[in-house]
């Protein structure tokens, strides 16, 4: 495999690694870099809207009664806030809750 690298770096002098990975060219590098730059803006908004429509609070104070969550509790507690089941787990996850299987 590093012969093959080796033999790909020297007929392809133009090529970059970032991370270990190799390309063939800049424009695939700074593609990488705004697609990395896109997916970290969608996690901090996707952050933010999860802490607008789920406050910590409001949340603990709904799940308080739970000693474990259940995923018929997540299917409730989502109806309850109105938002996807898979969203409302990463939610009651961030915060630190424990899941019973």
């Amino acid at each position: 495999m590093k012969h093959q690298y080796n033999k790909y770096k020297v007929s392809a002098p133009n090529a970059r690694t970032r991370d270990g990975i190799l390309f063939d060219s800049k424009e695939a590098v700074k593609e990488l870099e705004r697609n990395q730059d896109d997916f970290l803006n969608d996690i901090e908004a996707n952050e933010f809207a999860m802490s607008l429509l789920m406050p910590e609070e409001i949340v603990r104070n709904h799940v308080a009664s739970y000693r474990m969550v259940f995923p018929a509790d997540i299917t409730k507690i989502s109806e309850d806030f109105k938002v996807d089941k898979e969203i409302m787990t990463l939610r009651l996850l961030r915060l630190g809750f424990k899941f019973n299987y």
